[in-house]
């Protein structure tokens, strides 16, 4: 009743089922009626029944004629029932009995309405005409039958009911079969179409799949020899262009660390008069080809374009630049970086003060002034010059200039973190006390104050020596001891020049204007250049080596000297030193967020390179206990897809107080290492009070310039203060530098010259400092991972396979995470660290906290207002106190209340967005903006996909991003509820494949027969896979052609005096099929593999090498495998044809033969008009070139060769190599070495290309070429035979030996045989010689024919010429000896009723095989 309409399809289908079934029933009482136009267009079928009685008795005087018209909606619909009362056959009823009759079917049919009626309505029928008829009464006879007689008719009739019953029944049983087999057919076809979808797929990824790019081997892993040769070679190029000026090398001028500088000589003459330099800085590590190194020297080179633009006449002009490729053998991807500058001529001010040893005050202030506008100008363009030394002061007739900005010092730290080169680098630091210090808290975060403070050290060591750091144990102990009127001036310049504070040195600008308005009387000017003083004369108190006195400071005496502070009486015993530093070596600044800053660390112990977390912890007791609670948590993460946490530790440092700071928030930003001076000094200063100072310490930017006199607030002090969030966010723990995009690796400024940003603020005590103040440091130390982000596999995009291994992996973290009660709530890529092979760690845990968390209102604004600033400014996303906007779900940020609780489901929204970023990018968004206005729609409460969104083929992708990103967080999955979610693909459990493959493994274990037995034991047939099995094995080659192909073979094989012969089925596993990817392997019942035949050539020769035939000509024609396309399913079969000859002589008349019988084999039909070509190359010349090039780049070079010759395919071959690492230079050499024409012509344009040494080693097998072509032409072979140096098919098998190819280039390469001379291969299976069965091993040359393109070659040839042959007599319609022919005899032998067809011999080939002699045999 409430059942919808069965389809068409079905009613038809159960119509003629019913119809088949009433047919055998009824026999000749049953027939279908022709159609005719009264039965009407709705009618599809009339059935006649002729009914008769169910007594036989009647039977002979009774029976009716009834048509029975069905619809195209039976048994929906009645159909029409007629008696045939005029029908001669209708008799024994009346007229009223027959409408009786007409009418009770009627109402039969219609009670019977919607299942099939039709025999239901016969039997009906039968039983009422068994009752209402005319047939005369039984006879006497009848009646008076004795009790046996009736009681044989009672058998009888029950035995007829049983045959009905039973004929009723196989009906049954066959309609049930037939019913199975349209279900079993359905899954066949349902199986195949995805089968064929899956070989589509597989197609399309081996035809689009890049060819992935090698790993890049650590640094220690590459071998120095090889560094130093690629040093050697950089240092050995001959010129270098640079913009429009080409600049040769000169001679050697001096050496740095890392760099060699050479006189640079123009190719053409230039218009100033200048001297320039050349630095060459070699680039040899293949660190620097990966990712992240490349991001590295992009920073480099970015940072020198900037210097190139300035033109300041107080620094060292640099003409240009250029990163040239100096690759070697082994290291490719070596480059060096040239750079070239001015002033290759002028002195250095340690060469001067080497020579005078000091410089008056007068010259050393026009020196300084010069600096700082040097300084100025670099700072102005937002640059830092690292690295201000005497070496760096170019002297210039009467002038100075700076050099050596910024990228020399920006390559050491680069060296110090992942090496450069080989070049040993000797570093000799300043001392502490004369460093700057933030140069000592934070080695690798340059900023212009730091600057200044090493321009201070310079000017000191002009005015009194280069030893004078070494003299005097600080600065502040010189300025004590510089008396006199001469020396006031310099000691108050000075000691702001290298105040302790970084807000007291100002900036370069303001500096300079200070010596600018000073007035000119203050300093003496009588002195002059030539007359140096020397250093009593400027009244200079040398420090007493001796053991040191008390010594009352006078009252003008500056405070903060670490002489006098270590002379005080009252000094208290020293602290531990710190353990950071003792332990810890700083060698890249990874990046900083909201809550402290990770740098790149190595460790002085045990040498390896850690990420170290600094943060600054609060005063507050209970907020301590906090931070402690939840680092004891995060020490529990153990797990393989999250950063490893090392160990932990607190550090408390006396740093200068600060006046109105008041209350530390536990959210305060930004940390640093505390001013790391000596303990008892820093306990010192708690002696003292500040002088000067006013009521509240504004938080001042570092370099504000908005200051009045610059002298009036000397005891100004320093303090901490928020630190701007990174442009990435809080970056993930133990990420590398590359993870940090818009950071500067080791500067806080852009190299650009973009906005300065404020470099983290180190606690410094000035020389004036009067309080002090505790700070507590914690230093987390966590694995390094030195790879890329998340993020960066992102925007590059992911395939889905990536995808969802990702997803996996994150999810059985987040599992992990939320099992120790931890809640990350800052996931986003830039937190997830990936490695080469894909997997990934989680990092970051900055923000993470434990258990249900509760967020106020006003940090939840804070979030929100962080977010509007940037929709309307930076795009960049910034990590709040909350985490980043895109990524915060939605309870975190309600509004609803003073308060929201949340708990990890936060991080499975996280998840969501982050699952549909790594689905969208590059496919519905590759823009920043079009991420947002996504992002923007996907947090919806409605989840808005893009209207591109694909939601069919990414089905179960659509619903996980719905429950993820749902806004109720209790509809919201745990990472648990996900994992077992049956929208993830299935997973292997890893523990269960890593025994299985060890119990396999292990030919000893017990276990290993247990389970090879049960893999064979496996006795469950599956119907379906049983009929899809052959899917994607099947050919296309037509049978009965490739019985002419074959037939035709074997008479050219045949007539040359070659018998067949044909080796075993299977071989074990060998080394020459260890480089295919294709090879069909299977294991036996013992668990040992054996291989499906590749080819035809290895299987012969492990035979013949083993037979003791010493002279053989043998052919084979047959089939060699390989892997299906689907695994699990046929292999494909590949029908080949192989011609050998074996020979105890390795003289060259068998190849030459062999060229014969590919000579004719060219003739046939559909081959003989297409551009065949006859190559022939040698093992021993390819290897000889290929060994220019280095040995991890040999096999993809033989695998690109075929196609670098091929217009259609070279663009593709040369893109693949060069994403293996292969250099322009190196692509150009490949391509002048693949040569291809006459061999006299192209031996002598190889000679030209060999090297002497090269040229002698390929003397013998260059002969060899020329006697097989002269050969080739003797035995009469038509075709031009062309020398391919590199020709390298087949490179194992025709080892050492010549090596043929038949080919023809139209857009692709069409390779339609490959031979050669495999004497190494036999001699590889031969029986070793100690061996009892030991015997001679002979020669053999020969070849393999691709039967199948032959075939397809004359299919096509028929296709064209058949038609042609229509028009002509039919005893003229035959294509000759190319006319597929059936068999000569066909006999049929019958028994019975069973008839057996049986093959005989076939008169054309006398054989019996089906594939030989066609389909009919």
């Amino acid at each position: 009743m409430g059942e919808p309409p069965r389809p068409a399809d079905e009613l038809a289908e159960l119509r003629r089922t019913e119809k088949e079934v009433i047919a055998s029933i009824l026999g000749d009482d049953f027939a279908v009626v022709p159609s005719t136009a009264w039965h009407g267009a709705a009618q599809v079928e009339t059935y006649e029944v002729v009914l008769r009685p169910e007594d036989e008795s009647q039977k002979a005087h009774v029976a009716v004629v009834v048509r029975l018209a069905l619809t195209r909606t039976y048994p929906n619909s009645v159909p029409t029932v007629l008696v045939r009362s005029n029908d001669p056959r209708t008799h024994g009823l009346t007229a009223e009995q027959l409408a009786a009759l007409g009418e009770a079917l009627h109402a039969k049919a219609r009670t019977l309405l919607g299942a099939e009626m039709v025999w239901e309505l016969v039997s009906a029928g039968q039983e009422f005409i068994s009752v209402h008829n005319t047939a005369p009464a039984r006879d006497s006879s009848t009646s008076r039958l004795s009790l046996e007689e009736r009681m044989k008719q009672r058998a009888r009739t029950e035995q007829q009911d049983e045959a009905r019953r039973a004929q009723e029944q196989h009906a049954q049983e066959e309609e049930a079969e037939r019913a199975r087999e349209r279900r079993l057919a359905d899954q066949i076809e349902q199986a195949t179409q995805r089968q064929k979808a899956a070989i589509r797929e597989e197609r399309k990824k081996l035809r689009d799949a890049p060819v992935p790019a090698p790993a890049v081997p650590a640094p220690s892993e590459a071998r120095r020899a090889d560094w130093e040769r690629a040093d050697a070679e950089a240092f050995a190029l001959e010129a270098v262009r640079i913009g429009e000026h080409t600049m040769r090398r000169g001679t050697l001028l001096e050496t740095h660390a890392l760099t060699h500088s050479f006189l640079a000589m123009p190719a053409e003459p230039m218009p100033d008069t200048m001297l320039y330099a050349l630095d060459v800085t070699p680039i040899s590590a293949p660190y620097y080809a990966g990712t992240n190194g490349t991001r590295k020297l992009a920073d480099v080179e970015a940072e020198l374009a900037a210097l190139q633009r300035l033109t300041a006449p107080t620094l060292v002009p640099i003409l240009g630049f250029a990163r040239v490729s100096r690759p070697t053998p082994d290291l490719p991807q070596a480059t060096a970086l040239c750079v070239v500058r001015g002033c290759a001529n002028a002195w250095r001010m340690n060469q001067l003060l080497a020579q005078c040893r000091t410089l008056p005050w007068p010259s050393v202030r026009n020196h300084v002034q010069r600096l700082l506008d040097a300084l100025h100008t670099l700072h102005a363009a937002g640059l830092v010059h690292r690295q201000v030394a005497p070496e760096h002061i170019v002297l210039e007739h009467d002038r100075v200039r700076l050099g050596g900005a910024g990228t020399p010092r920006r390559l050491l730290d680069l060296h110090r973190s992942n090496a450069l080169n080989a070049l040993p680098t000797h570093e000799a630091p300043a001392p502490d006390a004369w460093r700057s210090p933030e140069a000592i808290s934070d080695p690798i975060t340059y900023a212009p104050p730091r600057d200044l403070w090493d321009l201070g050290r310079c000017a000191c060591q002009m005015l009194f020596g280069t030893q004078v750091i070494y003299t005097y144990a600080s600065p502040e102990q010189l300025f004590d001891s510089m008396h006199g009127s001469d020396m006031d001036e310099a000691r108050s310049f000075l000691q702001r020049l290298m105040h302790r504070s970084l807000k007291m040195r100002r900036s370069a600008a303001e500096l300079r204007a200070l010596l600018d308005e000073t007035s000119a009387a203050l300093w003496r000017t009588d002195d002059t250049a030539a007359s140096v003083p020397a250093l009593p004369t400027h009244s200079l108190e040398a420090p007493t080596r001796a053991t040191p006195t008390h010594r009352v400071p006078k009252a003008r005496e500056p405070i903060g000297s670490f002489w006098q502070l270590r002379n005080l009486p009252a000094a208290p015993a020293p602290q531990p030193v710190s353990r950071y530093l003792s332990d810890f070596e700083e060698v890249e600044f990874l990046g900083k967020g909201a809550f402290g800053v990770v740098v790149k660390a190595r460790n002085k112990l045990d040498g390896r390179f850690y990420a170290v977390k600094k943060v600054r912890l609060s005063s507050s007791a209970a907020e301590e206990e906090r931070t402690m609670r939840e680092i004891m948590t995060l020490s529990r993460l153990d797990h393989p897809h999250i950063v490893r946490y090392v160990t932990c530790w607190i550090e408390e440092t006396l740093v200068a107080g600060i006046a109105g700071l008041g209350t530390e928030s536990s959210t305060d930003a930004a940390m640093t290492t505390s001013q790391q001076m000596d303990a008892s000094l820093l306990r010192a200063l708690n002696r003292f009070t500040p002088a000067g100072l006013g009521g509240g310490g504004g938080e001042d930017d570092f370099l504000s310039t908005d200051r009045t006199d610059p002298l009036s607030d000397a005891d100004a002090l320093v303090e901490f203060g928020p630190m701007s969030s990174d442009a990435s966010g809080a970056q993930a723990d133990g990420a590398s530098s590359s993870s940090f995009a818009s950071s500067d690796s080791d500067s806080t400024l852009s190299s650009s010259g973009a906005s300065l940003v404020s470099p983290p603020r180190a606690p410094m005590s000035s020389s004036h400092d009067r309080s002090t103040s505790a700070t507590r440091v914690l230093y987390i130390q966590m694995e390094y991972v030195e790879n890329q982000t998340l993020s960066d596999a992102i925007e590059r995009g992911l395939s889905i396979d990536e995808v969802w291994h990702i997803f996996r992996q994150m999810l059985e973290a987040l599992a992990h995470i939320a099992s120790v009660g931890i809640i990350h709530r800052d996931l986003k890529p830039s937190n997830v660290l990936m490695y080469a092979n894909g997997d990934i760690k989680i990092g970051d845990f900055g923000l993470a906290t434990t258990n249900l968390q509760t967020i106020e209102t006003g940090l939840r604004e804070s979030v929100l207002g962080e977010h509007a600033a940037s929709v309307h400014g930076d795009d960049t996303e910034l990590t709040s106190g909350l985490g980043t906007f895109s990524y915060i779900a939605p309870e975190v940020l309600s509004k609803h209340g003073l308060s929201t609780r949340y708990n990890f489901k936060v991080d499975m929204f996280s998840l969501g967005i982050m699952f549909f970023e790594m689905i969208a990018s590059q496919r519905y968004y590759k823009t920043t903006m079009e991420r947002y206005q996504l992002l923007r729609d996907l947090r919806q409460r409605t989840i808005n996909f893009p209207a591109a969104w694909d939601e069919t083929q990414f089905a179960a992708q659509t619903q996980i991003i719905r429950q993820l990103l749902d806004h109720d967080p209790s509809r919201r999955p745990s990472p648990m509820d996900m994992l077992h979610s049956p929208l993830l693909p299935p997973k292997m459990q890893d523990e269960y494949v890593e025994e299985l493959l060890r119990l396999a493994a292990r030919p000893t274990s017990t276990h290993r027969h247990q389970l090879i037995a049960s893999l064979f034991s496996k006795t469950d047939a599956d119907e379906v896979r049983d009929y899809t099995f052959d899917t994607g094995a099947q050919s296309d080659e037509d049978d009965v052609l490739v019985g002419v192909v074959c037939q035709y073979l074997r008479s050219v094989f045949q007539k040359r005096g070659a018998v067949p012969v044909h080796p075993p089925l299977l071989v074990p596993p060998n080394d020459v099929y260890a480089g295919e990817t294709s090879v069909v392997k299977l294991l036996d019942r013992t668990g040992n593999l054996v291989l499906l035949p590749y080819d035809l050539t290895v299987p012969f020769a492990r035979v013949c090498a083993r037979s003791g035939h010493l002279r053989l000509k043998r052919f084979d024609i047959a089939d060699v495998y390989r892997e299906n396309l689907l695994a699990g399913g046929q292999p494909r079969a590949v029908l080949a044809a192989s011609y050998d000859i074996v020979s105890p002589e390795a003289d060259f008349t068998s190849e030459a033969e062999v060229l014969g019988v590919l000579d004719e084999l060219l003739e046939i039909p559909g081959l003989a008009g297409n551009p065949w070509e006859i190559e022939v190359g040698h093992a021993s010349i390819a290897d000889t070139l290929l060994a220019r090039f280095p040995a991890r780049l040999r096999a993809p070079i033989l695998g690109a060769l075929p196609h670098l010759g091929v217009r259609g395919s070279k663009h593709r071959a040369r893109q693949q190599l060069t994403q293996l690492g292969m250099s322009a230079a190196q692509l150009d050499e490949l391509e002048s070495l693949h040569l291809r024409g006459d061999v006299a012509d192209t031996t002598e344009q190889l000679r030209g290309l060999l090297t002497p040494t090269e040229r002698a080693a390929l003397d013998a097998p260059l002969a060899d070429v020329h006697r097989v072509a002269q050969l080739a032409h003797q035995f009469g072979v038509r075709r031009r035979v062309l020398f391919v140096p590199l020709l390298a098919y087949g490179f194992q098998r025709y080892e050492q030996g010549i090596i043929l190819t038949v080919v023809q280039h139209t857009k692709h390469r069409e390779v339609l045989a490959v031979g050669g001379r495999y004497d190494a291969l036999l001699r590889r299976f031969a029986f070793p010689r100690a061996s009892s069965a030991a015997s001679p091993v002979p020669g053999a040359a020969g070849v393999q024919i691709a039967v199948g393109k032959i075939v397809a070659a004359l299919a096509k040839y028929q296709q064209v010429n058949v038609p042609k042959l229509m028009g002509r007599p039919e005893e003229e319609r035959t294509l000759g000896p190319w006319t597929p022919r059936r068999c000569g005899t066909y006999v049929l032998l019958t028994q019975n009723v069973t008839s057996r067809p049986v093959r005989r011999a076939c008169s054309t080939c006398a054989s019996s095989c089906v594939r030989c002699c066609g389909p009919t045999a």
